[in-house]
Formats: C-alpha cells, sequence, structure tokens
C-alpha cells in the first residue's frame, strides 16, 4: 500500500483523485495550497506526489527538485488543466515522472500512477549509491543534488555523454567528476577544446602523426585519441567543430579506431568520450550547421547544468569553498566576510555562473590584501548598486502613476470595471514584488481574506513562491 499525496487546489479534481487512489488500495492524503502540501512532504514518507501547477500560492513546477531530493525520494506526477509543450518539457527536466491534463481519463492517470510506483519498487531494490568523490560540485539545493544522481549513475555505464548549460556552470568539473568516479578513473582524462581546434591541424592533433608525414615531422607523435585508450576524451564546446571536424569525430565514435597522419594503420582506442557545449545543438541541426547523427548519438545520454541563479541557496557554500580554496593557492590565511559580502553575492543574478562568482571572490580577495575580512567594499561597484538599490524602500504604491485617472483621455475612459482590473493587477503585482517569497506577509499587507486574496491571484496569474 502507498501514501500518496494530491496538492491541488480544485477541490472536485482532489475527490476525483482521492477516490480513484482509495480504489486502488492505496492511502491518499490531499493539500489545497503548495505550502501546506511541501509541509506534508516534510513531514510524511510519501511515494508518490500528484501536482497540480498552477496553485494559489506558487507554481508547482518549480518545486519538483526539492520534493524529487527529500530523503524518500517520492516520484511526482504533474497533473494540470492548462497543459503545454513548454511545461511538459520544464516538468519531466525537472525531474517529475510524467505530465498529465486533468482532462485525461482515469484509465490514463491510473496507468502512469501505477506505472510510477512500480518503478519506485523496482528502484528500492537496487544498492544504495556509493559515496562521490564530489571535486568542486560544491552544494546541497535540490538542482545540485539531481545533478549528483545523475553523475552516480552515469559513472556505473559506457556510453556517450552530452553536457549542456550556459557558460561557466560546470561543465568540465561535471565531465572529471563522471571520469574520477567510474571505472576508467585509473586512465587520462583528456580535454580537447573544440573551439581552438584548427581545422587544417585537427586531424594530427586527434590521432597523432608519423615520422615524415608533413614538413617539420621528424618523429612519430601520439594524438590525444590514443591518449585516452582507456580513459575519458572530453570535448569541450562540441557546437564550434567543422562540418568536416564532426564527420570524422562520428567515424571514430562509430568504429573506436583511427588512422595516425601518415599512415594507413588502424588503431583501436577504447575511451568514453563526454561532450559539452553552451550552445543548442537540436536548432544547429535544424540549420544544418551540425550533423544530426552526431546528435543523436551523443544525445542519447544527456544533461543540463543548472545555473546559479537555479542554486541560490548554494552561494554561501561556495563563497567559503573558493575562499578557502583560492587563500591556500596564494599562501595566505584563509578570510572571514561580513553580512553585507555575502547580501552582495546573494543581490547579483550572476550570467557568468559558478566561473563569475569564483572570479569575482578572487578579486575580492586581492582588493582585501591583508584584511582578515571581506567586505562589500572589495567588490565591483555594479554589486554593491545592486545590493543598495534592494535595501531601498519600496516606493509608494499610492503615488500617482502616469497611467491614472488624472492622465487618461477622457475621450478614451474605460468602463469602472476595466479600470478597476488594471489597477488591481498593478496593485498586485507591486505587492509580488515586494513580498515574494512571503506569502502570509503580501496577505497581511492586502488586507484581504484568504480565499478573496487567492481567487485575486489565480485570475491575474501570479505567485508567492
Amino acid at each position: 500500500m502507498a501514501q500518496i499525496l494530491i496538492i491541488d487546489d480544485d477541490i472536485y479534481v482532489a475527490e476525483t483523485l482521492s477516490a480513484l487512489i482509495v480504489k486502488l488500495n492505496h492511502t491518499p492524503t490531499t493539500a489545497l495550497t503548495l505550502s501546506d502540501g511541501l509541509k506534508l512532504a516534510l513531514a510524511t514518507d510519501f511515494d508518490l506526489i500528484l501536482l497540480d501547477v498552477s496553485l494559489p500560492d506558487g507554481d508547482g513546477i518549480k518545486v519538483i527538485p526539492q520534493l524529487t531530493t527529500l530523503p524518500q525520494r517520492p516520484e511526482v506526477i504533474i497533473i494540470t488543466g492548462f497543459g503545454d509543450t513548454n511545461g511538459a518539457s520544464l516538468a519531466i527536466s525537472n525531474g517529475a515522472w510524467d505530465y498529465l491534463i486533468k482532462g485525461d481519463s482515469l484509465h490514463n492517470i491510473r496507468l502512469s500512477l501505477e506505472q510510477a510506483l512500480r518503478f519506485r519498487e523496482a528502484r528500492k531494490q537496487q544498492p544504495e549509491t556509493i559515496s562521490l568523490k564530489r571535486e568542486e560540485l560544491v552544494g546541497e539545493t535540490p538542482a545540485m543534488l539531481n545533478l549528483l544522481d545523475f553523475i552516480a549513475k552515469a559513472a556505473t555505464g559506457s556510453a556517450d555523454i552530452l553536457l549542456t548549460g550556459t557558460t561557466g556552470t560546470g561543465k568540465e568539473i561535471a565531465a572529471r567528476t563522471i571520469h574520477n568516479n567510474s571505472p576508467r578513473q585509473k586512465q587520462n582524462f583528456i580535454v580537447v577544446d573544440c573551439a581552438a581546434l584548427p581545422l587544417n591541424l585537427s586531424e594530427s592533433i586527434l590521432f597523432g602523426s608519423s615520422r615524415g608525414a608533413y614538413t617539420g615531422a621528424d618523429r612519430d607523435r601520439m594524438g590525444l585519441v590514443a591518449k585516452a585508450d582507456g580513459g575519458t576524451l572530453f570535448f569541450d564546446e562540441i557546437g564550434e567543430l567543422s562540418l568536416e571536424q564532426q564527420k570524422v569525430l562520428l567515424r571514430v565514435l562509430q568504429e573506436k579506431s583511427y588512422r595516425p597522419l601518415g599512415t594507413s594503420k588502424e588503431i583501436k582506442s577504447d575511451f568514453r568520450l563526454i561532450a559539452a557545449t553552451n550552445r543548442d545543438l537540436q536548432s544547429m541541426v535544424t540549420e544544418e550547421s551540425f550533423r544530426g547523427d552526431l546528435f543523436y548519438r551523443l544525445n542519447a545520454l544527456n544533461y543540463t547544468l543548472p545555473t546559479l541563479q537555479e542554486r541560490r541557496e548554494d552561494i554561501e557554500l561556495l563563497t567559503i569553498y573558493f575562499i578557502n580554496k583560492l587563500c591556500k593557492k596564494s599562501g595566505s590565511a584563509s578570510k572571514g566576510f561580513s553580512p553585507d559580502f555575502i547580501a552582495a553575492l546573494l543581490s547579483h543574478n550572476w550570467p557568468g555562473n559558478i566561473r563569475e562568482l569564483s572570479q569575482t571572490i578572487a578579486a575580492a580577495i586581492t582588493l582585501a590584501g591583508r584584511e582578515a575580512t571581506l567586505y562589500s567594499q572589495h567588490l565591483d561597484k555594479h554589486l554593491r548598486i545592486n545590493l543598495t538599490q534592494q535595501n531601498l524602500p519600496p516606493a509608494n504604491i499610492l503615488q500617482p502613476q502616469s497611467d491614472s485617472i488624472d492622465n487618461l483621455n477622457p475621450a478614451a475612459l474605460p468602463t469602472l470595471a476595466e479600470f478597476r482590473k488594471t489597477q488591481e493587477l498593478e496593485y498586485f503585482t507591486r505587492l509580488q514584488n515586494q513580498h515574494r517569497h512571503d506569502f502570509k506577509a503580501a496577505l497581511k499587507t492586502s488586507g484581504l481574506s484568504r480565499s478573496r486574496f487567492y481567487n485575486l491571484l489565480k485570475e491575474y496569474n501570479l505567485s508567492f513562491d
């Protein structure tokens, strides 16, 4: 008998799902808000969670990583009244088992529910994951824990891997961590920088060359593919390869053999390929700038690394890690940091991700010199400006706006209902900006009843997450 949590504000849907669950001899529990659902999920070992998307106090998809990384690791099925392809992609990427529409038949919902429970039962029979050597993968957020789970599974296999994500998210570190936790860990991890691989020299760099193969070749040279024999070959920024280079790579992947420049002898190399890119390879395939056959071979096992914005709670842990690492490297005593220093870091959106954070901390350590503590004054001015702006008191929402009633063209006045709706939306948008992470504070500020507040949030598609 499984314990199943339903998080849905539609009482009719919740009751229907509860009846189905009881019929299947499982135990249902219902929560009508996201906050109540999270409290229940933290307090009880649920096997499965049926989760709505548009809840009065938040977006269900955003909490999937938090739910799937709970100690009991429940499966999550999204059941929404407003399905779309982007939502389905986001839900599955975040770790959901399935993405269903409330209009689906109960048979389809039952089928998905039973399959998820069978999968969960089979997973329980598997041995516990061994402790990972985490390298520089610092953090404990759900996004980081999901990445570590992928790495633990990927390390045990032999399939080629594609790591995607924006610049600075740590794709090479993730690739090294896979290698260092795999059976190949005692062999070489060879990096190929595809962006710096010259077209006219790529074959000699990858496959090596024999003496006399070209002018100046006075001895045999070993290529990178040979050096990766028995180990891992990491192709960084694989999207930068030319079509001709992609063709050559595909052949080597298929045959696991190569010919050094100047010879006709085929040489075997048992390597595992891990490729990484910050580009959209699928779009490149459509534009015919990346080979489809190579993409589909790589894309069978892929993972998109989270941005630093998606794991903001890890910033303080990363800061401590980088301070200790950089101070040790320079031979200086480690430094502490003040609350305003970490507040400034948290105020930034980090478009350059972990790489930008590391460089920012390195610069702050340099500016601090012999000072034992890092302050916001040691940071670049744009981070300090962000912090100062966020600390300013909110603007008086009653101050007349440029689009207020006084400025409307009398000949184009809206109806009172239309005008009231516009003002309500503006009010709730500002309320959301002021209390984005505090539903109770927002409710108190509004002076509305809880039910009226929920109804207006739903009407304007807003949430406090």
